[in-house]
């Protein structure tokens, strides 16, 4: 008899065991989530026909907390309207400390390190690279010697998530965008999220998540839908911090 107890509770302290451990396994992130990319159909010209407000972000080392107030990015074709060839200009825009306090831009012409955006593969146009303009002086990649040395990549931007698509009929523009600066590598919280495991200086380039907005102050609708495509492609939300965008001035902005 006590040898039969003996067996059931081994039994059952096995199967508990094999049980505990299949959920450890499931519990276990694969990061990037598979099948991450970024969104396809894509228009670009579409994407850059207005500036985005941005509703949530990361932190990163150009924006940190206390720049998280009237936090808005504007893109402009270097060539002129409708041409992409040369790439579009990357205008910044944030304050510090409260609403419309001390601007901080990525704008030349307002005293800041100019950015730029290019496709890599036309292909692909979803899928962009971002560093500092030099001029139009033969410069054909966004990837500067600067950009290479800080974060030894492309410092990459891409658009992982709208709320329509190009080849739709209805197509009339994009009114929300998830941005990424990459695949999410790094198991965090209930997904994965950007940046270099080590938190060095690559970290710089690589870290970067936001939630986009055509509207100063997103309808709540639109927030929502934001919050379920992060989760349904595998990004931790909870990463992410909200930007002041209510009582925001921006007619000063570029």
């Amino acid at each position: 008899m006590g040898k039969a107890c003996f067996l059931v509770c081994l039994a059952i302290l096995l199967a508990n065991a094999e049980t505990l451990v299949g959920r450890a396994l499931l519990a276990q992130k694969t990061c990037p989530p598979p099948g991450f990319s970024s969104a396809q159909p894509f228009n670009l010209l579409s994407f850059i026909d207005g500036p985005w407000y941005v509703q949530k972000q990361v932190t990163t080392t150009y924006t940190p907390e206390n720049f998280l107030y009237c936090v808005r990015a504007n893109y402009i074709p270097i060539a002129g309207p409708g041409d992409l060839s040369k790439g579009v200009f990357v205008n910044n825009y944030s304050n510090k400390d409260r609403v419309n306090g001390m601007a901080a831009t990525t704008s030349k012409s307002q005293g800041g390190l100019q950015l730029y955006a290019t496709v890599p593969n036309a292909t692909v146009p979803s899928q962009l690279q971002v560093g500092p303009y030099f001029g139009d002086n033969g410069v054909t990649t966004a990837v500067s010697s600067v950009s290479i040395k800080m974060s030894g990549q492309a410092a990459n931007y891409w658009v992982v998530a709208t709320d329509s698509s190009s080849s739709d009929p209805l197509f009339a523009g994009y009114e929300w965008a998830i941005i990424t600066t990459r695949p999410p590598t790094i198991p965090s919280g209930d997904g994965c999220r950007t940046g270099s495991a080590d938190g060095g200086i690559a970290d710089v380039a690589q870290r970067g998540f936001w939630w986009f907005t055509r509207q100063q102050e997103a309808p709540a609708a639109a927030l929502e839908a934001l919050r379920k495509k992060s989760l349904e492609l595998g990004l931790d939300i909870g990463v992410l911090e909200d930007v002041k965008q209510e009582g925001c001035d921006y007619s000063g902005a570029p």
